[in-house]
């Protein structure tokens, strides 16, 4: 979890329109979206 804010932080923080894709061949990729369905509004970091 550590090394996921730190690459939130490299991308210069969280808001709305964060979005990147981690890849490793041997795994299956690791999306950061935000969360825009409003069932999904209790995820949303208060800013």
């Amino acid at each position: 979890m550590k090394t996921v804010l730190e690459l939130i932080r490299k991308a210069g923080g969280w808001h709305p329109g964060l979005y990147f894709k981690i890849t490793n061949e041997s795994y299956m990729a690791l999306v950061i979206e935000p969360p825009t369905s409003p069932a999904l509004a209790d995820l949303r970091p208060s800013l």
